[in-house]
């Protein structure tokens, strides 16, 4: 059989809301590009329909190396968790019903004709082929974002989002923040996407859960945030994300109040504009996201 790999991303404006996906195959020498997207939509159906729409391009059975930064798709694949949710009539683990069930049994179908090994990838980070698949989804899903209307105005984020805020409602993407405990008793969170993937951590621990709480509602009051690039030395005025460069290198940021407390911190990106993308992904998720506590 052929060996294909594929690179396939999914993004959503909204969740749901307008949406978009990107793929790579190569072949030997040959790659081929597809993309698509869908005016109302989630960014898990985007990530499902990206591989399916790969795997559906493949004219005969191949074994086929795929690569996506969709821990919702590679371990259902992987763990053998969509086929347990197949068995069940399309019920999890905790007898909630599964979601996108239509996309799963396509996916499923290819999976019995191709020989598939699934590999997570980080998003926007060093692997090309994943930002442009990255880059070819948030381009579809632009095409079907609105103007906006009386009472609204666009938000121009440096990392180009293009998104509308509404003065009355914030469109937001869900995540959730993630509490948990130290090793010495005190707490912490994590801002986790819609695709798992954490995009900001607490600068600092707390000695109470209030007091993480409140942490957590400080970043989301100020998650719009200007960006202050101090590679360019630019200064904006408070709340911020700061911009710069570590001693390795790599791009990370902070996100300040106006008080100017840090609230919460990035991991390092090989590039600035994966950087960007990672603050705007917190302007889509963290406003309205659930808080999830530890376990008693």
């Amino acid at each position: 059989m052929k060996h294909v790999t594929v690179y396939t991303d999914g993004a959503c404006s909204g969740n749901p809301g307008p949406g978009g996906w990107g793929a790579i195959l190569i072949y030997g020498e040959h790659r081929r590009e597809l993309s698509g997207g869908e005016a109302q939509t989630t960014n898990n159906r985007m990530e499902l329909t990206a591989v399916i729409s790969a795997l559906e391009c493949l004219k005969e059975p191949c074994v086929v190396e795929l690569w996506s930064d969709s821990r919702y798709v590679v371990d259902a694949l992987e763990k053998g968790w969509a086929r347990s949710w197949k068995e069940r009539g399309w019920r999890k683990a905790d007898k909630k019903p599964a979601l996108n069930l239509e996309l799963w049994e396509r996916l499923l179908e290819l999976c019995d004709t191709h020989a598939i090994r699934c590999h997570w990838v980080k998003g926007h980070a060093e692997n090309e082929f994943n930002n442009r698949c990255d880059e070819m989804a948030v381009a579809e899903s632009r095409k079907f974002q609105v103007p906006p209307e009386e009472g609204e105005e666009e938000y121009n984020h440096p990392a180009g989002a293009g998104k509308y805020i509404n003065h009355r409602k914030e469109v937001i993407t869900m995540g959730k923040f993630v509490i948990s405990n130290t090793k010495n008793g005190e707490f912490t969170f994590n801002l986790k996407a819609g695709n798992g993937e954490v995009i900001l951590t607490a600068s600092e621990t707390y000695t109470t859960l209030d007091a993480c709480k409140k942490g957590i509602e400080s970043v989301k009051r100020n998650a719009l945030a200007h960006v202050e690039d101090q590679t360019k030395d630019e200064k904006t005025t408070n709340p911020k994300y700061e911009l710069y460069a570590d001693k390795a290198g790599e791009f990370r940021f902070r996100l300040k109040a106006r008080n100017g407390e840090n609230i919460g911190k990035s991991e390092g990106y090989k590039a600035k504009a994966s950087a960007l993308n990672g603050i705007d992904s917190i302007g889509r998720n963290a406003p309205d996201a659930d808080v999830v506590l530890p376990e008693a």
